[in-house]
C-alpha cells in the first residue's frame, strides 16, 4: 500500500475520537499517548479495514474505520482483563497505563509509514 499521508488531528479530536485515552491514570503516559496520536499516528488509522488480508478480523473491522474500531474494541478487551493481574499483583498501576497505551498504539503504523514528505520525523 502506497501511502504519502499526515495527521491532521488536534489533541480535541484524538480524545474525542479514542476517549479510551482518558482511562490512562498516569499523566505522563497519557500525554505521550496523545501526543504520538497527533504527531506521529498517519490520517490512514482512522479510515482503514484491521485485515490487510481480509482475513482473521471480524467483518466490522475489514471495512472502513475498521482499525479504529480493531483499537477500540481490543482496548475494551485489555480492560477488561488487566485488572485481574494488577489483583494478583503480577502487574502494578504503572503496567496497567503501560498496557492500556500499549493497545492504544499497537496498529498506528500498520499500513507503514508515511512518505517522507509528512512533517513528522522518523524515528533514528
Amino acid at each position: 500500500m502506497d501511502i504519502d499521508i499526515q495527521n491532521s488531528l488536534d489533541r480535541h479530536e484524538v480524545l474525542r475520537k479514542l476517549p479510551e485515552i482518558n482511562e490512562i491514570e498516569n499523566k505522563n503516559i497519557r500525554e505521550n499517548v496523545i501526543d504520538a496520536f497527533i504527531n506521529l499516528c498517519p490520517d490512514y488509522f482512522w479510515s482503514v479495514p484491521a485485515s490487510s488480508s481480509g482475513n482473521y478480523h471480524p467483518k466490522d473491522h475489514r471495512d472502513s474505520r475498521g482499525l479504529w474500531l480493531h483499537t477500540k474494541r481490543a482496548f475494551t478487551e485489555y480492560q477488561r482483563l488487566a485488572p485481574s493481574f494488577y489483583h494478583q499483583k503480577r502487574i502494578d498501576k504503572n503496567e496497567l497505563d503501560y498496557g492500556r497505551a500499549a493497545i492504544l498504539l499497537h496498529d498506528i503504523f500498520k499500513y507503514g509509514w508515511p512518505k517522507q514528505n509528512h512533517t513528522t520525523k522518523k524515528p533514528h
